[in-house]
């Protein structure tokens, strides 16, 4: 099977905040050297030299300290000690380091799963599932709408920085840790730089042999959340399949909203229910699962 390396990025508008900027921003550091120094520091050590000769009155009869506060060795730093070194070089290795155990046995066969459905269409770009997630502990499937761009990240997730933080903030208020969920998403497939837009019916019901061959890797998940209206429709989809794995386990779907774009827009008071509904329904499956909140 052909090892897939990591996925093309997209082209973002705000590229320094995408890896590729990232790693921009960490070419430019190096070729700058020593001169390039965070915004502001220059007036930092004025105002440290200004300081002693301000702030204080000198003893009479004694000298005056003028030394800068910021020592000489500071003003001679390597590139790497920068502050916009540091910054810019951490995200981009840890993606690197997330990338490189993509194929760990606790997740390895369904990243498998995910090259494989990307040598079925080689243009496209199949998200893999982050090493952090377990398929010998996996309980409960968070299933999205991935009607968006491909994370840049190369993984799949709950949709914007937004999404991914309310799904986060719903986990960590059930103790639920991410060895017992996993994603996956309706269409696998994204199209490099480009929103997947709204689902057609051919689109969704494309989704149903990958999420079966999915199921089938994760032999203890007997609950699905979907998210959104099209995971919604290829939930039911998967239910009318009358595949006998699914009475085996006694799947349980839960239905409920997108974590981002419109089906998530509203007033506060009405995006704080949204996000109740979906408390309820993680909790109820931790229960189904046999889940409980840590102590």
């Amino acid at each position: 099977m052909r090892v897939r390396g990591a996925p093309p990025r997209g082209s973002g508008k705000n590229t320094t905040n995408s890896a590729e900027g990232l790693v921009t921003l960490t070419r430019k550091t190096r070729r700058s050297g020593p001169a390039f120094r965070f915004a502001g520091l220059a007036k930092l050590e004025k105002a440290d030299q200004e300081s002693v000769h301000t702030t204080f009155q000198p003893i009479p009869g004694t000298a005056v300290h003028d030394a800068p506060i910021f020592p000489d060795w500071q003003h001679r730093r390597a590139p790497q000690e920068t502050l916009h070194y540091m910054t810019a070089l951490a995200p981009e290795s840890f993606r690197e380091q997330l990338l490189s155990r993509r194929y760990e046995p606790n997740v390895a066969a369904v990243n498998e799963l995910c090259d494989s459905l990307q040598d079925v269409r080689p243009d496209s770009e199949v998200p893999y599932v982050d090493p952090m997630h377990d398929v010998d502990e996996c309980r409960i499937i968070s299933l999205y709408s991935n009607i968006g761009e491909a994370d840049k990240s190369g993984f799949i997730t709950a949709g914007d920085d937004d999404a991914a933080t309310r799904m986060l903030g719903i986990q960590w208020k059930l103790g639920l840790r991410p060895e017992f969920v996993m994603p996956w998403n309706v269409h696998p497939w994204h199209t490099p730089g480009e929103p997947n837009g709204k689902f057609t019916p051919d689109q969704i019901a494309a989704g149903l042999k990958p999420l079966l061959k999915f199921l089938a890797l994760v032999p203890r998940a007997s609950v699905i959340v979907a998210h959104g209206t099209e995971a919604n429709r290829l939930a039911n989809l998967l239910l009318k399949t009358e595949v006998p794995l699914l009475w085996r386990r006694g799947l349980k779907t839960y239905k409920v909203r997108s974590l981002c774009g419109r089906a998530f827009a509203g007033t506060p008071a009405r995006q704080e229910q949204y996000l109740e509904e979906m408390h309820v329904a993680y909790a109820d499956a931790m229960a189904r699962t046999g889940l409980t909140k840590p102590s």
